[in-house]
């Protein structure tokens, strides 16, 4: 006896017309951004925020389902910002969006576990021709990839995972493993290492030198079981000159910049931790010196007692300074603020051509009732007489920036206006030279990885 097995009926898309054989009527959905925004059904082409209770008109939307040019550039911003889960769930919604969002994800490929990377591997070799479009590889755990073959169009690799701590294990890995990635990677330029823990600082130096024409350098909340970098242990290629580093939690990795001098080429540098680690970032400034253009410093917990101003006196070559604070309370900012103005005034004007002051906010409601208070107990006129000086004269812009970090049942509404105004009646020297700029940001908290489950596969 055989078995008859029923399907349902197929299902006209609304947003593209073409009929689709899904088993529910659930999987009918076009998740563009995975986090709240949804097509919305009744409308067509419309996107809506899900977590709003709001009231939907009856009725369908009047102008259609939106052209296949338009689609096609909200997957060029999404490959932009390399939403690959996002990417993959469009290409098995319709033939018409498959085109496109497949031709971005042979761009990046992610790579989970050593199983598959032998199957992209084998793939790559057979079929080079199709593969040679990969620009950027992300491997989700630490292991080497031997494709086989050179890479050369390859420019960008992530090892490791946000959303949870990857162990390096000497024992799973090649003894040659970095001269495999030598090798494939003949081209790379910039290298990304999120939440892997280390045997040693020693394997990381090995790692980054594995890639001759490395210029941009990644590394957060990185951890190492043994702490230390010895000089002479790793040597670095010749030539091979590190342009751009940007170091969140992670002392050791400075420390190994500053010990293996590759930290002297340093033209951008963003830093973001605590206020006992400041001494070690003024000591990559000091290595740096004038090749020093871009410094990006997000400091926290600065209103605590001796907490060191860091001194830019010697990289005369800087051109753009970011001091980024928290403002969580009136009497912290303040401190913080003092902070702030301490960097400042040690920045040599000659080249300085933009500063960045931001706040980093909880909620709006965090911010106090009166702002022209908070800024009124702030000493603004030291800062503006510091920066009206006629030495100052390549400076173009003073930006005033504040960003509200908030979860999903937070608020932040501040409006631009009226931070502007109140920027402008403290700072009324910088806003008649038209100087003074001021923005507002909201930053929802996002604790999930950007290449989506694990489920998920290239």
């Amino acid at each position: 006896m055989t078995r008859r097995i029923l399907r349902k009926p197929p299902i006209v898309c609304k947003v593209c017309g073409e009929t689709h054989w899904w088993k529910q009527d659930s999987e009918a959905r076009h998740c563009i951004l995975r986090i709240s925004l949804h097509v919305d059904r009744c409308a067509p082409g419309v996107f809506r925020n899900t977590r709003l209770k709001e009231i939907r008109k009856p009725g369908c939307f009047p102008y259609g389902p939106l052209p296949i040019e338009v689609w096609e550039r909200i997957f060029d911003l999404l490959a932009q910002d390399e939403w690959v889960y996002a990417l993959r769930a469009c290409a098995l919604t319709c033939r018409l969006w498959s085109t496109r969002c497949r031709w971005h994800l042979t761009k990046h490929i992610v790579l989970r576990e050593k199983k598959q990377a032998h199957k992209v591997a084998k793939v790559i070799r057979n079929r080079a021709s199709q593969m040679d479009t990969a620009e950027v590889i992300t491997l989700r755990q630490p292991f080497a990839f031997m494709s086989g073959k050179k890479l050369s169009r390859v420019k960008a690799l992530t090892i490791g995972d946000t959303c949870d701590i990857r162990h390096w294990m000497p024992g799973s890995l090649h003894v040659d493993v970095f001269t495999h990635f030598r090798i494939t990677f003949d081209s790379l330029t910039r290298l990304t290492l999120d939440w892997i823990e280390f045997p040693s600082v020693i394997v990381l130096a090995r790692l980054v030198f594995s890639f001759p024409r490395l210029t941009s350098l990644t590394c957060h909340d990185l951890s190492f079981k043994t702490r230390g970098f010895v000089r002479g242990r790793a040597l670095p290629p010749k030539p091979f000159e590190l342009i751009q580093v940007d170091v969140q939690g992670a002392d050791d990795v400075v420390d190994f910049l500053i010990i293996s001098v590759v930290g002297a080429t340093l033209q951008r540098i963003k830093w973001k931790g605590r206020s006992g680690s400041v001494s070690t970032l003024q000591r990559l400034l000091q290595v740096a010196g004038a090749s020093l253009r871009t410094l990006d410093v997000t400091c926290w917990e600065t209103y605590e007692a001796k907490v060191d101003i860091l001194d830019l006196g010697n990289n005369d070559g800087l051109e753009v300074v970011s001091v980024t604070t928290d403002l969580d309370h009136s009497d912290k900012y303040i401190m913080n603020w003092n902070w702030t103005y301490g960097i400042m005034s040690t920045a040599l004007p000659s080249k300085l051509r933009e500063i960045v002051i931001g706040a980093n906010v909880g909620s709006y409601q965090a911010l106090p009732q009166n702002h022209a208070d908070l800024l009124a107990r702030i000493d603004c006129v030291q800062l503006e007489e510091l920066l009206c000086q006629a030495c100052f004269e390549n400076l173009e812009t003073v930006h005033f920036h504040l960003r509200g970090i908030v979860h999903s049942s937070d608020t932040f509404d501040m409006p631009v206006e009226k931070w502007m105004r109140q920027l402008s009646r403290q700072f009324p020297g910088l806003h008649a030279r038209k100087l003074l700029q001021a923005s507002v940001a909201a930053e929802p908290v996002v604790q999930s990885s950007r290449f989506g489950p694990a489920r998920w596969q290239w």
